[in-house]
């Protein structure tokens, strides 16, 4: 394995293909700290009950269950959306999802509609645990084996700032 300059590694971080996936990771990051801790926080400054609270906990368990369904969606491509390829298909649809529920939560209060929360943030959490398989396939498959480590950090860094940016205290 042969040393590269700084220049040469910095070019890697912004190519075409690692800058999308970076900024994929940003789009994968901003849901999932709302399925979790801002969540909580937010019920907690509402006065629901913590019982409630802990439930409402549970609506993040597609993340842990993501593996479940990731076989299919590396199966099917979706027939509208197939024409923009395997896998951006899906990211395009995911973050469709994704944006609709972000606005419909902005029109919800929890203390009169804790079902429909409910329902939206487990609806929420299960599109962006598919999102993220996708993007994983998705950086996977775009880059080539000399540059993954570089889509990986890449990535990974955008996925925190922007579970930094939508955290409760920020």
């Amino acid at each position: 394995m042969k040393r590269e300059g700084f220049l040469t590694t910095i070019g890697y971080y912004f190519s075409r293909q690692n800058l999308s996936v970076a900024l994929l990771g940003f789009a994968s990051g901003l849901p999932i700290l709302m399925t979790l801790s801002t969540l909580t926080y937010w019920l907690s400054t509402l006065g629901v009950q913590k019982s409630a609270i802990g439930l409402a906990s549970l609506l993040g368990l597609p993340y842990l269950l993501k593996f479940l369904w990731a076989p299919l969606l590396d199966l099917f491509t979706l027939p509208l959306l197939g024409r923009l390829g395997h896998r951006k298909g899906w990211i395009l649809l995911f973050q469709l999802i994704i944006a609709g529920i972000f606005a419909l939560l902005a029109f919800i209060d929890p203390t009169e509609n804790p079902y429909l929360l409910g329902v939206l943030i487990f609806l929420l959490a299960t599109a962006s645990a598919s999102l993220d398989i996708v993007v994983d396939a998705y950086r996977i498959d775009s880059l080539d084996e000399e540059t993954q480590a570089y889509g990986a950090s890449s990535y990974l860094f955008m996925y925190r700032i922007a579970m930094l940016l939508m955290g409760p205290e920020f």
